[in-house]
């Protein structure tokens, strides 16, 4: 396993492995899940692969990837962390739970662990976030962070794409 493993008070965040795939695609195939992530497509397991491979890569490089989260005595709750943008050399913040781990604070506790993370060992000066608008959910995370709203981009599929960016300096918690 390459990358950092991160620790919170509940949390493991481990860096993805290969053996995470059939669990991934059952979590990215889950269908409150996919709704955010995949525009409501079910992933193909190729798809999921070329993540998880991606994610081992870029950890083995010194840059960021993915972490699986794993809840402390019940296993995978979901993931969080970094994918360059589309057109973009800027990382994201991705994050995304199992319904049943959600509206307990995990996704703003692991997403917090990775921007640090981010800010303090990439350097990063900011972090981009994106959401679909009707998320409201991954927008109080992003507030909880103390990242800024930056734009509502145009319409997508599940509406408008609503885009916030922390900053060092703006990370809470």
């Amino acid at each position: 396993m390459t990358g950092p493993i991160l620790e919170t008070a509940r949390l493991r965040l481990r860096p993805f492995a290969r053996d995470d795939v059939d669990t991934l695609v059952v979590h990215w195939r889950n269908e409150d899940v996919r709704r955010w992530l995949w525009d409501g497509r079910e992933v193909e397991r190729d798809e999921v692969v070329d993540v998880v491979e991606e994610s081992i890569a870029s950890f083995a490089a010194g840059r960021a990837g993915f972490w699986a989260i794993e809840r402390t005595g019940r296993g995978f709750a979901g993931f969080t962390g970094f994918r360059a943008m589309p057109d973009s050399t800027d990382l994201e913040l991705y994050y995304g739970l199992d319904r049943a781990h959600w509206g307990a604070g995990l996704a703003t506790e692991a997403a917090r662990a990775a921007a640090r993370w981010g800010f303090d060992t990439l350097g990063l000066q900011t972090i981009p976030i994106r959401t679909d608008g009707p998320n409201e959910a991954s927008v109080a995370v992003m507030q909880r962070l103390g990242a800024t709203y930056v734009r509502t981009d145009s319409e997508g599929a599940f509406g408008a794409t609503i885009v916030y960016v922390l900053r060092r300096a703006g990370l809470t918690g």
